[in-house]
């Protein structure tokens, strides 16, 4: 399990937010291969065009805005009891590759270094399941932070450099006290910052959109350049939700 800066509990004891949050470290070799071993699995199912990466990513060290107020929480910098992973194996493969001995730094958030490490742990597991999968001739994508820099900054995921075939950014507008044009905003970043290399299913949440604001959100990711959208979750995928899709779609399909 990973463990934290401030005192360094694993997650399976001491859970960050909600009492589901259980991760286990990126670093270690064991964690890739019980991956792996599932990935692998789910390859050998006759049919199976591919497989969906999610919670690819450490912890959030930094929740979204609107999430915050939930936790009764302030968290205008990062804080070390939210701060992921400070594992035996974490700390001797960075001392290995940098020579810095992450424990004798005084502020660890601040080491530019060491965010990078945690950044390339991530990438480095996705990219090597990638190839595994790529090798049984199926599709890799993954459901990931609304853009890489965001990502970055709240959970670790440098995901415009994963091997993946396609994408699917969560961009839960609500999430971030942003309004639903936002989607468009993310959609964009998404695309530059991967070079559009990989396509890009913008991920709306249902739960905060009417249907009106459904045929918006759809409506600024494929003008922005997305590849298609994905909802979450189908349970609150209402009649209002139906006819907003039905009526993008045949506006896309008129031309109108």
């Amino acid at each position: 399990m990973v463990r934290g800066q401030s005192d360094g509990n694993s997650c399976f004891d001491v859970r960050p937010y909600v009492n589901y949050y259980q991760w286990v470290c990126p670093s270690k070799e064991e964690v890739y291969q019980h991956i792996l071993k599932q990935v692998t699995e789910l390859c050998g199912i006759p049919g199976l065009k591919g497989v969906h990466l999610d919670y690819v990513r450490y912890s959030d060290v930094i929740l979204p805005e609107a999430l915050q107020p939930v936790y009764n929480l302030v968290q205008d910098k990062e804080y070390p009891e939210f701060d992921f992973c400070y594992c035996a194996t974490c700390r001797e493969k960075f001392k290995k590759t940098s020579g810095i001995d992450i424990q004798t730094v005084e502020d660890p958030t601040a080491l530019l270094e060491w965010r990078q490490y945690r950044y390339d742990s991530v990438t480095r597991l996705v990219n090597r399941l990638s190839k595994e999968v790529h090798q049984k001739n199926k599709l890799i994508t993954a459901a990931v932070f609304p853009y890489p820099e965001l990502a970055r900054t709240i959970c670790r995921q440098s995901w415009d450099e994963w091997h993946l075939d396609a994408v699917f950014p969560m961009i839960y507008q609500n999430f971030y006290n942003k309004p639903v044009e936002w989607v468009k905003y993310a959609v964009q970043k998404g695309i530059t910052d991967t070079r559009g290399k990989v396509p890009l299913f913008a991920g709306l949440y249902l739960p905060e959109l009417s249907g009106e604001d459904l045929k918006k959100a759809i409506d600024y990711s494929l003008e922005a350049g997305a590849s298609g959208v994905a909802v979450f979750d189908f349970g609150s995928f209402s009649e209002a939700h139906q006819e907003a899709f039905k009526t993008a779609l045949l506006e896309r399909d008129t031309g109108k």
